[in-house]
């Protein structure tokens, strides 16, 4: 338990109260002592003689009460852009403190580990309608030393593993977050958080080598073989955290998508690199549209623009976009979360995408799709927390599927809450 008399962040508050505390006495205290003066005047003047010089003293004694009144009037319009400037700073304290520890999203018996979220949906409300965030572009990361040491020792291993079980590792240029910082903009009551985010480039290699073994020993010439997470000595809680990790934090984005009769649509996805495996033994390990983001999804301005992965994702991944030979066309696609993982060092942005076909359309024309080799097959479940098979996949206790980690989790989260609300998704998932 923290000492309150010792905790820097409990003497910092207890000054800042103090401080609030003296920017409302000053302008209180002149209008009570005001208030008091003309009480005082007015029952002078009513008992003075109207040609004696008593009368004359009290309306020079109102008239600097008056005056007294005007200055507090001042200090009050002072006092509200000082309150005004203190909740900012607070505002901006909770938008960056309160997800410095490890986090994960937890809701009834629902668990999903090592996830910080920045910025959450509601229901039927995209959370770009609350938090704006701009893109800025960045040099491309340079690789740490031991960056290069992880990937000269573990690349060859993969790549063989790669030739043997089968599955999919190929390199190429990814887009990657080397910083955001947070700032409060708008004007009055409608100011809401900012963020700005740089985005340089990396390598998928050193994802794989680096990001998503973390926490596996890596030998050495001296003979140690700690992990990396602990060579480093960091944590990052938070994607303000981001700022000089010495490994590159790879963007990337999780879709739902949603057929036309409100179906979800799942893949079992045993032959990408990530997701090869089934999470659980015994059940299958099923996801989402999972996309690693490009520096070529930008948008019609030439900016770095997740949407623009997302639905490259959706068409790569299902043949599902605007060309006459897709097989389905996305009618809405809903921004639903933005939040930062902490086991890969990793920024993420979950979506839901709404399709005009049905799911027997959609299974029926799914031998069509061009990169189909990165689902093995489609499952569908109804896109509703009322259905037990949701419940239980989101819980982790369903009895033949598992989500392959935690992003596929915080999308289908992200999805369902936008949808139903949060009232109803803890009362569902208690």
């Amino acid at each position: 338990m923290r000492d309150p008399d010792t905790d820097v962040s409990s003497f910092t508050h207890r000054r800042g109260v103090h401080g609030r505390m003296d920017w409302w006495a000053k302008p209180v205290g002149m209008l009570l002592l005001a208030g008091l003066l003309l009480v005082l005047g007015y029952v002078l003047w009513t008992i003075s003689s109207s040609d004696g010089y008593a009368r004359e003293l009290i309306s020079a004694g109102v008239g600097a009460v008056i005056t007294l009144i005007t200055a507090a009037l001042v200090a009050m319009i002072a006092l509200r852009d000082r309150i005004r400037t203190l909740l900012d700073k607070q505002t901006l304290r909770r938008f960056a403190g309160e997800t410095w520890d490890e986090r994960a999203i937890h809701v009834g018996q629902m668990h999903i580990p090592q996830v910080c979220i920045v910025a959450s949906c509601s229901q039927g409300e995209e959370w770009t309608e609350r938090t704006t965030v701009s893109y800025v572009q960045t040099e491309a990361v340079a690789p740490d030393d031991l960056v290069r040491v992880a990937r000269e020792a573990r690349l060859p291993a993969l790549l063989e593993q790669r030739e043997t079980e089968g599955f999919v590792l190929t390199n190429g240029s990814q887009a990657a977050l080397t910083r955001a910082t947070l700032s409060l903009v708008g004007q009055g009551r409608n100011r809401r958080p900012h963020y700005t985010l740089g985005i340089g480039t990396s390598e998928y290699f050193d994802f794989a080598t680096v990001n998503v073994q973390l926490d596996e020993p890596l030998p050495t010439p001296d003979g140690s073989s700690e992990s990396l997470r602990r060579r480093w000595g960091r944590y990052p809680g938070s994607v303000l955290d981001v700022n000089g990790l010495p490994a590159a934090a790879t963007i990337g984005s999780g879709t739902a998508v949603v057929t036309k009769d409100e179906r979800l649509i799942l893949g079992i996805r045993a032959s990408t690199f990530v997701a090869r495996s089934s999470p659980v033994a015994g059940r299958r390990g099923v996801h989402v549209v999972a996309e690693g983001l490009l520096p070529d999804d930008v948008d019609d301005t030439g900016a770095f623009c997740p949407r623009v992965g997302a639905l490259r994702g959706v068409r790569e991944e299902l043949h599902i976009g605007p060309r006459a030979d897709n097989i389905a066309a996305v009618t809405r696609l809903i921004e639903t979360g933005f939040c930062f993982d902490q086991l890969r060092w990793q920024p993420y942005f979950t979506f839901v995408a709404r399709i005009d076909r049905t799911w027997d359309e959609i299974h029926t024309a799914m031998s069509s799709a061009r990169d189909a080799w990165e689902v093995e097959t489609l499952i569908s479940l109804p896109f509703d927390i009322e259905h037990a098979g949701v419940r239980r996949l989101l819980r982790g206790d369903h009895p033949d599927l598992a989500l392959v980690s935690n992003h596929a989790g915080a999308a289908l989260w992200f999805a369902l809450l936008h949808k139903h609300g949060y009232s109803q998704m803890r009362d569902e998932l208690s």
